[in-house]
């Protein structure tokens, strides 16, 4: 006999308020959706980094808030109204992806409104949220997670956050490792906060088509905190996305291989991949041995395609539930794939083609598995189709659109251009006279291998280890992988764009990875799966190599890049703080070399700034080599006039000049000359500043007025 309480014995008494507010807030966090806690732990791991590195302890708190309450918990509520999850990591990754969805459509419609307010009023839609959640069934008990399955993640997490280029402690105010490709997407985060149509910030007048989900996020947390778009890149926002991916994959994994290890393994194979020359020797002198590998820019630089990867993988664990003979598919399921599908097309161009191949493959597999066509998987494609349909459209039909000049049909294209193809073409004359049908499939023969790294080892790991099926969703990876694999060598793009598609396969790659690492462990007692494990190690050990020593060579050169930084950065900076305080958001600004910068420093459109990224850019680098396409320099400047009309601007000042400008950025509004001794290599890192030249032209100039000068910058209006 269980003995009472002894406030029950004296008449039952009530506990004091105390004890009775504690009760009701313990109770109001039992029934909150699971990962809740360990999400939070993530993200507070992904701060410290900027912390460390000389982010104001304040603004770290802001930035965390923000995460808390306009990401995690709005996406766990409602991703635990969709379909509620049992599994922490599953819990936590579903959460903050839906979260940065829902965010990046309130975004779009805070954009196209001007009503950016309504952000602030995001966090409350959790208390909706969570109030439809608590009426709802509660779910079972969570299975027990697998013993060191947190630490393992937090392990891989952390090295995670040392490839991401975020800012060292010491460097020079405001400098950091400034990849032009960050200053892009810096720039296009910052047009997100303007008002009125979408305009290329680079170029003036044209219109953006552009996936800009994942500029969404900088962009509400500029608004909410306060903090410059310059700022949040470089301390707080670009750990982001790798975390979400490696949560996802992560949890995928765990399931499909029961195990924390083989989520581990899948996890690893993506932290530590690296093109093979590049990592294991320098660039220069590994050149002969790059095989065009960079799945690492794209997870750790490259925001749009992380984030359309770990939009991916949470579509496989959307598909693992979908597919479940066990599970009935409703309104929650098509509404969450639907979201999942939405975000993807509208974050990175590349996703979805492959995730929709996939499921028709998946299909078409299945029902010839079983003679009968499978409704289920016809039904995730029709989805997952419908869903991406209106973004791809946008993305590929508008005005700017980039898919119609980047790409063209050329098969084998990859291997043969890449750094090693190019090598093994010099050595061995016959595969340069061969037709391209045989000369690019023996040079791919080699390539493929380096290409696809751990991954493509792990999957040798997973057939060798006997697995027919990944439970259910196999043949949609399966078709996943053939589609962007396909894509990447039948396709050719500038910057070798088209391997976009093929970093989808690498990612799921990594899933059987996993998987067939951990099977073979598990057997390794007998002796051919003992040579079979040995063979498989001793072929995986120069991409580990290559991986760690990426990793060291990557930090090494951010800390010379950081420590060398020019030493007027500081006075550069203070006038593009003084443009983004001073000016309107629709100013136009006229730059040279910097221009690119100003997009997202000053967070202002520029006259010209970079035209190499426009599709009219891109179309004139085409040209036929014995029938083959391949890209060169650009045969003529679409921006000439433009670019002339800039130039005579900042030389002259004078009114014709001005007017010039106006009539060929099609501007009439704001208009601002930028002045500076800033000199830009290819790579934006390495600028050098110095003191400023002679403006007396522009001084003297009627038609402009200075309104700012300091010793390497100076900003004249030009007067209505």
């Amino acid at each position: 006999m269980v003995a009472e309480p002894a406030n029950a014995a004296e008449g039952g008494a009530s506990p004091g308020p105390p004890l009775g507010r504690r009760a009701v807030f313990v109770g109001w966090l039992a029934g909150w959706p699971r990962g809740t806690r360990f999400a939070s732990l993530c993200l507070a791991l992904m701060i410290l980094p900027g912390l460390l590195a000389g982010g104001a302890p304040l603004v770290a708190m802001q930035v965390l808030l923000f995460y808390l309450g306009w990401v995690l918990l709005p996406g766990l509520a409602f991703a635990a109204l969709l379909v509620p999850e049992e599994d922490e990591f599953v819990s936590a990754g579903m959460g903050l992806v839906l979260g940065t969805v829902l965010l990046g459509l309130l975004v779009f419609f805070c954009r196209a409104t001007g009503l950016f307010g309504a952000l602030f009023a995001w966090p409350a839609v959790t208390l909706v949220f969570w109030t439809l959640l608590r009426r709802r069934t509660p779910v079972s008990a969570a299975p027990a997670l697998a013993l060191g399955g947190k630490w393992l993640f937090l392990a891989l997490l952390a090295v995670a956050l040392v490839r991401v280029p975020t800012g060292f402690s010491g460097a020079v105010d405001g400098w950091y490792l400034l990849l032009k490709d960050l200053v892009f997407h810096g720039g296009n985060a910052a047009e997100l906060l303007k008002e009125g149509p979408l305009l290329d910030p680079r170029v003036a007048g044209r219109p953006l088509n552009y996936h800009l989900l994942s500029h969404a996020l900088p962009a509400a947390a500029s608004v909410v905190t306060g903090e410059s778009i310059a700022d949040l890149f470089r301390y707080w926002f670009l750990g982001f996305y790798p975390l979400v991916l490696m949560l996802l994959v992560f949890a995928l994994a765990r399931e499909l291989g029961r195990s924390s290890w083989a989520g581990f393994v899948a996890v690893l194979v993506l932290v530590l991949h690296n093109d093979f020359g590049q990592g294991l020797f320098e660039e220069k002198k590994g050149a002969t041995l790059e095989f065009t590998s960079h799945l690492n820019l794209g997870l750790f630089v490259s925001p749009t395609t992380c984030l359309g990867l770990a939009l991916l993988a949470a579509q496989g664990l959307t598909l693992l539930r979908w597919c479940d003979p066990e599970r009935r598919v409703g309104a929650r399921e098509v509404l969450q794939l639907t979201l999942l599908a939405l975000g993807a097309s509208l974050a990175k161009g590349s996703v979805m083609p492959v995730a929709i191949a996939g499921g028709f493959f998946a299909c078409l597999m299945e029902t010839l598995r079983t003679r009968r066509v499978s409704l289920r998987w016809l039904a995730a494609a029709l989805v997952l189709l419908g869903a991406s349909l209106p973004a791809t459209l946008y993305l590929s039909l508008g005005p700017g659109s980039y898919a119609g000049a980047m790409f063209r049909f050329a098969p084998w294209a990859s291997a043969l251009t890449s750094k090693m193809g190019v090598a093994l073409l010099g050595k061995v004359p016959f595969l340069q006279e061969a037709p391209v049908w045989l000369g690019g499939p023996l040079v791919a023969l080699p390539w493929f291998p380096g290409f696809l790294g751990m991954g493509g080892i792990g999957a040798l790991a997973w057939i060798f280890s006997g697995r027919p099926c990944l439970r259910g969703i196999g043949p949609w990876i399966l078709g996943a992988c053939l589609a962007g694999l396909g894509a990447g060598v039948l396709l050719l793009a500038p910057g070798a764009s088209q391997l976009f598609f093929a970093y989808n396969a690498q990612v799921l790659l990594a899933i059987p990875a996993g998987i067939g690492a951990l099977d073979l462990w598990r057997r390794r007692r007998g002796k051919a799966p003992t040579a079979t494990c040995a063979a498989l190690v001793l072929l995986a050990l120069p991409f580990v190599a290559g991986g760690v020593g990426g990793i060291v060579r990557d930090v090494h050169e951010r800390l010379r890049v950081a420590h060398d930084a020019p030493a007027l950065w500081p006075e550069w900076c203070e006038g593009a703080a003084w443009l983004r305080e001073n000016t309107g958001l629709r100013a136009l600004l006229v730059a040279n070399d910097d221009g690119l910068l100003l997009t997202q420093f000053a967070e202002r459109r520029v006259a010209l700034a970079e035209a190499p990224y426009t599709p009219e850019a891109h179309a004139t680098r085409w040209q036929q080599v014995n029938g083959q396409w391949r890209i060169g320099p650009s045969a003529e400047d679409p921006f000439l006039a433009q670019k002339k009309a800039c130039e005579t601007a900042l030389r002259k000042g004078d009114v014709a000049a001005l007017a010039r400008v106006r009539i060929s950025s099609n501007h009439a509004g704001e208009l601002y000359l930028i002045r500076d001794n800033l000199e830009g290599s290819k790579e934006i890192r390495e600028v050098a500043i110095h003191p400023l030249r002679n403006s007396a032209a522009l001084d003297a100039s009627p038609g402009l007025e200075r309104v700012f000068r300091n010793d390497v910058m100076a900003i004249y209006r030009v007067v209505e």
